[in-house]
């Protein structure tokens, strides 16, 4: 899956971002630093606390020197453990790299790419808050090996859409246990991209042999015009084309009789979709949508898809692979229309549009189903 570099700028201690704040900024960060920073006790460090106040509790009452110099040690390695896991955000510099675009129920590569601009010490032990719009829950990504200086990594993960639209994706807050894990401290990571999510594929039936998704090429319709192939005979009239007539037949029956030949295309169709909420409930509009984008992407891929048209607007063109990707991100976020529903097109236009029915939406062309899909 590829991912785009510029999806987010960086952010961080060890970012331009950072360095360009203003004084002002910064000094209002330190004040409100609980709005930005956040120091919690972890397991080991509760345990670590009561380990200490037992033992300055000891110390007191025994006055025993020993003792007391055991708590001081105590005492500097957790404020160490403070001043270690601030120090340990200098230099950091992170940035979100994601698919501009992805599909809804399947799974898209993203990633975090962290860098060290530090030139000498290396950068530990931190953790990421990924916050994805569709969820409450957070994910949680984590640095697991020490970064290089002048180094960077992406730390990767898959992330499922189930939803078309747009969708947020935000870096919560960044989080450091270095060095002794009695402390979790994390800052504002100030970082979030937004993303646009096609359509979910759905299986579909074919119901007849004029859809063939899988057989692009020249073929006969069913429907008269200047072919090749016969499609009946029948007794001249008025108007007929000289060339039209059968001399064979005529000959036979002692009267003009003509051919009506059948026109051929290279079943090149337009799908047309209507928006109307009177044709539509809400949850039939997202599985016609669906169903639409799917069955576009099958006739593009077979070279058939000619144009799609939302019903009540010009028709798009589909002559190249940019076209269907413009195709796919109008489908992303077209919403239900308050018009009336327009009436079916003509039965011998090459044109599919879509109609609900009870347990199933069928896609008609030249006014039959061609393919359905199963609602249950």
């Amino acid at each position: 899956m590829e991912m785009l570099a510029g999806t987010a700028d960086w952010r961080g201690p060890g970012s331009h971002f950072h360095r360009a704040l203003s004084r002002g900024t910064r000094f209002k960060r330190a004040v409100l630093a609980g709005r930005y920073e956040r120091s919690r006790l972890t397991a080991a460090g509760a345990l670590f606390v009561g380990i200490t106040l037992a033992l300055g509790t000891a110390a007191y009452n025994a006055s025993n020197n020993l003792l007391f110099l055991a708590l001081s040690l105590l005492l500097s390695c957790l404020i160490l453990n403070g001043v270690l896991a601030w120090v340990n955000f200098g230099g950091a510099a992170w940035r979100l790299r994601i698919p501009a675009r992805m599909r809804a129920g399947e799974a898209s590569r993203c990633a975090i790419e962290v860098a060290n601009a530090r030139r000498w010490t290396p950068l530990c032990a931190l953790f990421f808050e990924v916050k994805w719009q569709e969820s409450k829950d957070a994910r949680w990504i984590g640095l697991r090996q020490a970064l290089a200086p002048q180094s960077t990594t992406l730390l990767t993960w898959d992330q499922t859409p189930t939803r078309r639209g747009r969708a947020q994706l935000t870096l919560g807050r960044v989080g450091s246990l270095f060095p002794f894990g009695f402390l979790r401290k994390a800052v504002l990571a100030e970082t979030e991209t937004e993303v646009l999510v096609h359509p979910a594929r759905v299986s579909y039936s074919q119901l007849g042999v004029e859809l063939r998704v899988n057989d692009p090429g020249l073929r006969s319709s069913s429907h008269r015009g200047e072919g090749t192939d016969l499609l009946t005979l029948r007794p001249y009239r008025p108007g007929d084309a000289p060339k039209s007539v059968h001399w064979k037949a005529t000959a036979r029956s002692g009267r003009l009789i003509v051919r009506d030949t059948a026109q051929d295309t290279d079943g090149q169709v337009e799908i047309r979709f209507d928006l109307s909420s009177d044709l539509w409930t809400a949850e039939q509009f997202e599985q016609a949508l669906s169903f639409a984008a799917t069955l576009a992407e099958d006739l593009h891929r077979a070279g058939r898809l000619r144009s799609f048209r939302f019903a009540g607007q010009r028709s798009m063109p589909i002559r190249k692979p940019s076209d269907f990707q413009q195709l796919l991100d109008d489908l992303a976020v077209v919403t239900p229309s308050s018009k009336p529903p327009e009436p079916p097109p003509h039965s011998a236009a090459s044109v599919i549009s879509f109609l609900p029915k009870p347990g199933r939406i069928e896609a008609i062309l030249h006014g039959k189903p061609i393919a359905e899909f199963d609602q249950r």
